[in-house]
């Protein structure tokens, strides 16, 4: 699966150093994260959300949670939650 244009154009754009990998599935980042014998804290996730009424993603350590409270208050948004699986 190719990298979406939008983050590849951000990486890029943002000087970000970066490399795509396929793997076995898993079901958790931090399950990838072990596979490939990196930490947690350097593995990257992707967190699809739904704030007021458009998506939006987060990208966190594999290690972390988002703080939808926080996340809202920064973003500036009335109502932000994790996306559903269908959405």
């Amino acid at each position: 699966m190719a990298i979406p244009k939008n983050i590849r154009g951000y990486l890029e754009e943002n000087h970000v150093t970066y490399w795509r990998k396929a793997h076995p599935r898993a079901v958790t980042s931090q399950e990838i994260a072990q596979l490939e014998h990196i930490p947690g804290r350097q593995f990257a996730k992707t967190v699809v959300l739904k704030a007021d009424d458009r998506f939006v993603m987060a990208v966190l350590a594999a290690d972390r949670a988002v703080c939808l409270d926080r996340l809202e208050a920064a973003m500036g948004c009335s109502r932000l939650r994790l996306a559903s699986e269908g959405e």
